[in-house]
């Protein structure tokens, strides 16, 4: 099994093997990234990269094949706020935690918006505080970490 991890500042993808030793630099071919804009947040899935992009917001999530080749654009820029990291569930799914816009977004495979859970949805004492990590546990329930260390269960 590799190591997969974004290089911010060169756009691209270091592949690292089981032992951390190095392996290759995937730079990421995509005209559709600026030069203000630093890789964030990788996942492999069915023999694609996901990558999340930004600086500042908005951000925007691209698939590569394991070449670095652009697949496609798959969430546009005005469907994310500022997101780090993001997870991808069994079906497929892309659970994005908006950290400015304190909201949770689930994107289908295809980039639409399946679900928006946002703070003014919760209970007065469950809303989120800048939600900057999301994950699944066994019961499939969304956790999501905040600040000031609480978190949230999200059943669906």
């Amino acid at each position: 099994m590799n190591v997969y991890g974004c290089e911010n500042d060169n756009k691209s993808v270091i592949v690292f093997d089981k032992d951390l030793k190095f392996m290759k630099r995937i730079k990421l071919k995509t005209i559709q990234v600026n030069f203000d804009t630093q890789t964030y947040s990788i996942k492999l899935y069915e023999d694609n990269m996901y990558v999340m992009f930004g600086k500042y917001p908005p951000f925007h999530l691209q698939i590569f094949s394991l070449e670095g080749e652009l697949v496609r654009c798959l969430i546009e820029k005005s469907e994310i706020g500022w997101s780090y990291f993001f997870l991808i569930d069994q079906l497929g799914n892309i659970i994005i935690a908006d950290w400015v816009g304190n909201q949770i977004k689930i994107f289908s495979n295809k980039g639409e918006v399946l679900h928006t859970i946002s703070s003014d949805m919760l209970p007065e004492d469950q809303e989120f505080y800048h939600p900057n990590g999301v994950a699944i546990d066994k019961q499939n329930r969304i956790i999501v970490a905040h600040r000031n260390k609480k978190y949230n269960l999200l059943a669906f």
